[in-house]
């Protein structure tokens, strides 16, 4: 049996879908600073603009509504065409921020492991 339909999913399955993309977006970001030495801001930017939650506009609309960020970059989304452009620019700026902020705690995570095995 493979993965369930996203129609299918109930809110809490796709809130976990959601997360899951975070982290491994936030993963993919480290990865990439770490081996290819690409900034991460810009690692964090291509990663988020290439994930099915902001290709998607229905998707959109659920990582505004499942996410732990707000909107905050209104030049993202403030001179939009239209209401699926500022869907997409408000749906990207907050994952943007939902990956930057695991990236953090990944970082964090990682220097209290390192200073951990130095002691």
């Amino acid at each position: 049996m493979g993965e369930k339909a996203y129609g299918d999913m109930t809110d809490t399955e796709k809130r976990q879908s959601y997360r899951k993309s975070v982290r491994l977006n936030a993963k993919e970001a480290l990865k990439a600073k770490e081996e290819y030495d690409q900034p991460l801001s810009e690692a964090i930017w291509e990663g988020v603009d290439g994930s099915q939650w902001i290709i998607y506009t229905a998707r959109n609309l659920d990582v505004l509504r499942l996410a732990d960020s707000e909107p905050s970059a209104r030049h993202l989304w403030k001179e939009a065409d239209d209401w699926r452009d500022a869907i997409q620019g408000m749906a990207f700026d907050v994952m943007r921020r939902d990956v930057r902020e695991r990236v953090e705690e990944l970082k964090d995570k990682k220097d209290k492991e390192k200073l951990d095995k130095e002691v």
